[in-house]
């Protein structure tokens, strides 16, 4: 039995996915508990593995809440401080699960469960997160987060679009930044 010969394009093209596939699969990191011991606002917050581990930063996957002031003379977020609190009703002091999804500056960002319950998905269902699209979320988020809407649920409430929390946060920086500059 003879077998065709590959075009260097195909056996590229083969290589590449494979190398693709390789590093995917070396990169996924195993699920693992926590206990939340912190929330810092609706997306951000810190757990322990174990009591005698370091506490750790978390960034949730996927949603996106209204910031909360990081100072007294910061401002917040129209519906950061309710983002903040919904959050800590679900997380505050439980075993949560978590599968890393990689790190954003010193926070590890995870999907996050808690008794079989995403965390992201919760949050934007009740209008206490947006998920950004140019992060390409699941259907399942913007479904969540379209019913949000419709039903006028948290941060979706008031009259009028609320302002994305991305968007939010740079117009902070502008305005930080602007008085330096003159």
């Amino acid at each position: 039995m003879t077998h065709p010969r590959l075009s260097p394009a195909v056996l590229a093209a083969v290589t590449a996915l494979l190398l693709y596939i390789s590093a995917v699969v070396a990169v996924a990191a195993p699920p693992f508990t926590a206990i939340v011991v912190k929330v810092a606002d609706g997306d951000s917050y810190t757990m322990q593995r174990r009591p005698d581990a370091p506490k750790e930063r978390i960034r949730l996957h996927w949603a996106d809440a209204p910031e909360v002031a990081r100072s007294k003379r910061g401002k917040p977020q129209p519906g950061g401080e309710a983002a903040r609190d919904f959050a800590a009703k679900l997380l505050l002091g439980k075993e949560v699960a978590l599968v890393s999804r990689g790190r954003s500056y010193d926070r590890v960002v995870a999907d996050v469960t808690v008794g079989g319950t995403d965390i992201a998905t919760e949050l934007v269902r009740n209008g206490w997160a947006m998920c950004d699209t140019k992060y390409h979320p699941p259907k399942s988020l913007i479904d969540a987060q379209a019913e949000a809407k419709q039903h006028r649920k948290g941060i979706w409430s008031s009259a009028g679009e609320p302002t994305a929390p991305w968007v939010w946060r740079q117009q902070q920086r502008n305005r930080i930044i602007e008085p330096r500059r003159n």
